[in-house]
């Protein structure tokens, strides 16, 4: 019996200061991952958005978690939005859009699209989609040429193409709240 309890406590007195260790760790770096988080966020933030306009600053605007970018006078210059589909051919596709105050499309980053085809629907990312959809109006048509739209679809990522504009269409909605003008 004396044997057993052994075999038994010793793993057990491992494990435990093994996950104290491992809680103790994550306790004194959490406060570092998250700003290091935050500065990503802001970094794609800034690239979604017009250079001259001043950093952005992740805010909460009429309900709406954004990284907005202000004049001197408290003015809202642009905002980034992320937009969410889940209707990409893998599932969920995530992206980042940046508007300006006039109400366009200066460009968008996907943060995630796990499940999209490699070397077809991971062509959302590349600049021959991106170009046609820069400096366009939230008020036009984000619909696929094949939907009654004016936009091309990428070739053969026809799937992916619809993902990618729903999840601009949810980014514009969100952009639209924001800005209510």
């Amino acid at each position: 019996m004396k044997f057993e309890a052994r075999n038994i406590l010793a793993p057990t007195l491992v494990a435990a200061a093994c996950a104290a260790i491992l809680a103790y760790l994550n306790h004194k770096t959490q406060p570092v991952i998250l700003e290091a988080a935050l500065q990503k966020e802001l970094h794609t933030a800034a690239l979604v958005l017009p250079a001259e306009l001043p950093a952005p600053v992740k805010t909460n605007l009429n309900g709406v978690a954004c990284h907005a970018s202000f004049g001197s006078n408290g003015e809202l210059l642009g905002a980034a939005v992320e937009g969410v589909s889940l209707r990409g051919y893998g599932g969920e596709i995530r992206l980042l859009a940046g508007f300006t105050k006039d109400g366009r499309l200066h460009d968008f980053h996907v943060l995630s699209a796990p499940g999209e085809t490699p070397g077809l629907g991971t062509k959302i990312k590349s600049e021959a989609f991106h170009l046609p959809l820069r400096n366009r109006p939230v008020s036009a048509s984000w619909a696929l040429k094949q939907d009654g739209g004016d936009i091309d679809a990428i070739t053969g990522a026809t799937v992916s193409s619809r993902a990618a504009l729903d999840a601009l269409r949810d980014a514009i909605e969100k952009f639209n709240a924001l800005n209510p003008e």
